[in-house]
């Protein structure tokens, strides 16, 4: 059948072109008004367009060709098997399945829908757009093996159950966008979602990973499941490859047998109730802007969809990232569980950046930079090969914390104390680098900076602390917390220097130092503290030579017996080995009952004499043998006082005993009732 003008080919039932017979005309049409339209041989359409419709099957073996658009529309299904060719759009339509295991092409846009399944095992390229779909009550899309999927600009395939991709879909300039509405994805282990553009693939419930490739962005959404990679799926040992990456998952992100495996520039990935397990191949950055793909509509229009605001990574479960390179944290991670970030780079939290989790560890070959803030609930470690570094803002907390610079320094930036003699010209270090309950310091160089007079350095906040480091260590109670010291100790290759504007309580702790000690503070209490000195010790009160003195006192338990003391103010009392090494101590009998005092102690001086002034004067008191009569050991107060014996009642106020440093409470001693001995005072 051919015309010049319309060559049209009506069944009243059916209507078939059988092979080696065309209809041929500038529009070219073959109806089948009730049952099935059947073209075995050519439909074409030499000016404008060319069609194919049935009331019930309509069935291509042959060709259907078109100057302009072509276009197969069944009342139940399309069978495509031949060719469908278009110069302008090629559309299929089908209210049950549409099967394509021949080729459509246009070099418009192909658009192929069905109210039930849609099956390609064959080709579809289309010069512009492509949209394949079974709209949102329908069922699958299936996508056979060693079909080929392309469109120039940007594809589309959208199901209302499953969508099952074991081909490639690609669109070459433009975007990918791939929805199972009401069910899962699957993609066969292979195969490739690649887009130009940007690349979206979503499941109401599961979706299982291949590889999904863009040049821009990559987005993957479950509504109800979990993003999988369940058999180590992937190319190249990848399962998405872009700029930026964005998960959003209702469950699991990856799992803990088979990581998500990327290879992006920037990452960003929500698990509403379950975990995040992620390995990135090279550098990365945490956190990324929002976006938008282009969703090809039915009838060739185009809906840009929003990834709408999220930020960094977070999890009501665990997180576990790895990376291959470095990680920059730009923007919020948070896990209801435990974290771990480990990178075979660097670490850097950036500035106004928070991570928190239930428990954390941080763990890169090179340095860790922590300009933001991280809090957990449990534990918190920090180990880097190289420098650990706290910027302005930069702090680590939790139950417990602990930092390790293997072959670097920790420091923090801008922490700097002025020590001089007698006083110290403070810069309070706020907020803390380190706030915890036991917190642990390791470096393979130094932690802080110390030098003399003027040094940075790392406050914490914690209830103990302990350090080792390979050359000096300078820390400090930040923002006038007290700085006790922990089980593990204080030690350095070079200077130690503890600094507080509180009380530093040493705790019977050892305190070991390759080169000098130097302790900065308004108090110093706590049992014996041993210290290993091999140069001198320096000691320096906070506050003005009329306050309340500073005790220190140190036992140095096989270091230097005779150490230097050095730049020690009048206020300030130094107990070495049992002796007063340095300072002056003020020795007030209230009673007068100078004749308690065994004369034949020499070390014993008094401005007037032992009948003379009560006020004793003591530059060198042996404290390791107490002279005081009976066993109460000489005490140390605002104002120091010697209790002589239990039969002399004197109130003691926030003392020590220098005997065993043991801080105590007021309290009386002897038999006497403080109102009865109230008033023999007074007389």
């Amino acid at each position: 059948v051919e015309a010049d003008g319309v060559a049209a080919v009506t069944g009243a039932k059916n209507a078939t072109v059988a092979s080696g017979a065309s209809v041929k005309g500038a529009s070219a049409s073959v109806v089948a008004t009730v049952e099935k339209a059947t073209v075995a041989g050519a439909v074409e359409g030499t000016e404008t367009t060319a069609s194919v419709t049935a009331g019930t099957d309509a069935d291509i073996s042959g060709t259907v060709t078109a100057k302009t658009d072509a276009t197969v529309e069944a009342g139940n299904n399309a069978t495509i098997s031949g060719t469908v060719d278009a110069e302008g759009n090629a559309t299929v339509t089908s209210a049950n399945d549409a099967t394509i295991s021949g080729t459509v092409t246009a070099k418009a846009d192909v658009l192929a829908t069905a109210g039930n399944n849609v099956e390609i095992s064959g080709t579809i390229d289309s010069g512009n757009n492509m949209h394949l779909s079974t709209g949102e009550n329908g069922g699958d899309v299936t996508i056979a093996a060693g079909s080929t999927i392309v469109a120039a600009q940007n594809a589309t395939v959208i199901a209302g159950k499953d969508v099952n991709l074991n081909g490639n879909v690609t669109a070459v300039a433009g975007d990918v966008y791939v929805d199972a509405m009401g069910g899962d994805v699957t993609m066969a282990n292979g195969n490739v979602v690649e887009a130009g553009n940007n690349a979206f693939v979503g499941a109401d419930d599961k979706l299982q990973i291949s590889k999904v490739k863009a040049s821009n962005v990559v987005w993957l959404k479950t509504n109800n499941g979990s993003i999988v990679n369940e058999s180590a799926y992937g190319i190249d040992g990848v399962n998405v490859e872009s700029t930026q990456l964005r998960v959003d998952a209702k469950v699991n992100v990856g799992s803990s047998a088979q990581k998500l495996k990327t290879n992006v520039i920037s990452f960003e990935a929500k698990a509403e109730m379950g975990s995040v397990f992620v390995e990135e191949n090279d550098a990365v950055t945490i956190g990324a802007g929002n976006f938008a793909v282009n969703k090809v509509g039915a009838d060739g229009s185009i809906e840009a969809v929003s990834s709408g605001a999220r930020d960094g990574i977070s999890s009501s479960g665990d997180i576990d990232f790895k990376a291959g390179g470095s990680v920059t944290i730009a923007e919020r991670v948070s896990a209801g569980g435990v974290a771990n970030i480990e990178s075979a780079g660097d670490v850097e939290i950036s500035a106004a950046t928070t991570v928190s989790g239930a428990a954390m560890k941080l763990d890169a070959t090179g340095d860790v930079t922590v300009n933001g803030t991280v809090a957990v609930s449990g534990d918190m470690v920090v180990d880097a090969g190289g420098d650990v570094t706290f910027g302005a803002n930069g702090q680590v907390s939790g139950a417990n914390v602990a930092v390790t610079a293997d072959d670097g320094d920790i420091t923090q930036d801008g922490a700097v104390v002025q020590v001089k003699r007698g006083s110290a010209n403070k810069t309070d270090i706020h907020p803390a680098v380190v706030a915890s309950g036991a917190a642990v310091l390791v470096a393979g160089g130094s932690i802080g900076a110390p030098a003399s007079g003027t040094a940075e350095y790392v406050g914490v906040d914690a209830q103990t602390v302990s350090a080792k480091a390979g050359g000096g260590a300078a820390i400090a109670g930040a923002s006038g917390k007290d700085l006790s010291i922990g089980d593990g100790g204080i030690e350095a290759g070079g200077t130690v220097s503890l600094y507080t504007s509180g009380t530093v309580r040493p705790n019977g702790n050892t305190i070991k130092a390759g080169g000098g000690v130097s302790v900065t503070a308004k108090n110093y209490q706590g049992g014996i503290v041993g210290v290993a000195l091999s140069s001198p010790l320096t000691v320096n009160s906070i506050g003005s030579s009329g306050g309340a003195p500073l005790l220190a006192i140190f036992e140095t338990r096989g270091g230097s017996k005779s150490p230097t003391i050095t730049s020690q103010p009048n206020n300030a009392v130094v107990f070495l080995d049992g002796r007063l090494a340095g300072g002056d101590i003020t020795v007030i009998n209230k009673l007068g009952a100078l004749e308690a005092f065994p004369v034949q102690t020499p070390e014993l001086k008094s401005e007037q004499g032992v009948f003379g002034n009560p006020t004793f004067l003591h530059d060198e008191l042996d404290v390791a043998n107490p002279f005081a009569v009976g066993a109460i050991d000489f005490l140390l107060m605002d104002i120091p006082r010697l209790l002589l014996s239990s039969d002399f009642p004197v109130e003691a106020d926030r003392h020590l005993a220098a005997n065993g440093l043991s801080p105590t409470t007021s309290y009386w001693f002897g038999q006497k009732d403080k109102e009865a001995t109230e008033e023999e005072e007074e007389k």
